[in-house]
């Protein structure tokens, strides 16, 4: 587990309405630790093209990356990293987000 929290986004980015929000109240009612939901949105200009759920990590660190993937089941991920940001890590949604978070 992560010493500091994990700051995440969660994008919907396969088009049902309120995915993003749903996945969102799933985890704080999973009463996941270390886990800061910083945002919660549809990805930008609404480019729901996502067939498949996927990570992005955007802070290199391989503790906070294996405990996302923990405690998610997610492990397609890429590295768009940005040490500009205060995210560690992206959630994009795809079609098959059910499976993940039920």
């Amino acid at each position: 587990m992560p010493e500091t929290s994990l700051k995440l986004t969660i994008l919907n980015g396969c088009g049902f309405d309120g995915a993003a929000k749903d996945v969102k109240e799933f985890l704080i009612n999973k009463d996941v630790r270390n886990l800061d939901i910083i945002a919660w949105k549809n990805v930008e200009r609404n480019m729901f093209i996502y067939n498949k759920t996927i990570i992005v990590v955007k802070k290199n660190d391989k503790k906070k990356i294996a405990y996302l993937m923990k405690i998610t089941g997610i492990n397609r991920r890429i590295y768009a990293l940005d040490a500009n940001t205060i995210e560690d890590m992206q959630i994009i949604l795809g079609n098959d987000y059910g499976k993940y978070f039920k």
